[in-house]
């Protein structure tokens, strides 16, 4: 062979080398370019992440320290915005006051409940609540047992125990997905009480409640509204409602938005005593959930 035929032979290995070697570089300057924008985009969550923590804390700030009620923030889910460096934090507060409690709740204001959040028979639902959180096997009047359960195919009965979480409302009998959901915005684990605090709760809540009719809550709403709560708050105490005390369980959601647009969710569930040694305690916390 000749002198020539080799440089040829090596010419072509030398531009197949050329060429992997060329993509190996792309490969890598896009992989690099990819990290870089990824680092980024994670800086910019974090900082969101930030500020929406910062808000937490400031509310909490406002709920331990505000001087007098006028200076008192919302605790009815009514969002309040604040500037902070780097961006603006959209926060709100919810007395788990002002929801319902499905352990303790009487079975007229959960199926009041159902009926709100648009359940087809909102009886049977208030009724399987019943029958869900006690410990006995007796039926309650429309309601449901472990027998029912087994004739719906599920392989689980009534729990015969209090509910530990709102989310187990996705597994009773007769309620929807978008149902539970619903109703899960409007009720609680943490009043602690049968009764709901209608300074407080919310427009969903107080059409809950017995023999109140729509008009009387869009009243009492505008009243509330404008802080005069002692005669409007005295015509809602009847079976199933209480007035707020600054103590108990809130749920405080916030999402911080940067500067640049990029925005994060962050929310702690509280304990307020108010105790010198130990104000308030973190019962649990969250992030990304949608706004």
């Amino acid at each position: 062979m000749t002198h020539q035929y080799y440089r040829g032979i090596a010419l072509v290995i030398v531009l197949w080398a050329t060429a992997l070697l060329t993509g190996i570089a792309t490969t890598y300057a896009l992989m690099m370019r990819t990290e870089g924008e990824s680092s980024s985009s994670f800086a910019r969550r974090v900082e969101a992440l930030a500020l929406a923590e910062a808000g937490i804390h400031r509310a909490i700030y406002n709920l331990l320290e505000a001087p007098d009620e006028e200076s008192t923030w919302a605790v009815n889910g009514t969002p309040l915005q604040i500037e902070l460096d780097g961006g603006n934090v959209d926060v709100r507060i919810f007395a788990e006051a002002g929801r319902i409690d499905l352990n303790r709740a009487p079975i007229a204001l959960l199926t009041g409940l159902a009926e709100v959040a648009g359940a087809s028979d909102p009886k049977a639902v208030g009724a399987a609540i019943v029958d869900w959180r006690d410990k006995d096997s007796k039926v309650t009047e429309a309601g449901a047992e472990d027998a029912d359960y087994a004739a719906a195919g599920r392989p689980y009965g009534a729990a015969d125990r209090p509910f530990y979480s709102t989310s187990e409302l996705h597994q009773l009998i007769g309620v929807t997905r978008p149902v539970a959901a619903a109703m899960q915005r409007h009720s609680t684990i943490f009043n602690r009480s049968s009764k709901v605090d209608v300074t407080t709760a919310s427009s969903a809540v107080l059409k809950a409640l017995p023999s109140v009719d729509v008009e009387q809550v869009e009243q009492f709403l505008r009243t509330r509204a404008i802080q005069l709560l002692g005669p409007a708050a005295a015509s809602f105490l009847r079976i199933g409602t209480r007035t707020f005390q600054h103590r108990g369980f809130f749920t405080i959601e916030a999402r911080g938005i940067t500067h640049a647009g990029t925005s994060a969710t962050a929310g702690v569930l509280i304990l307020l005593t108010r105790s010198p040694r130990e104000p308030y305690a973190v019962m649990s916390a969250t992030q990304d959930f949608a706004w």
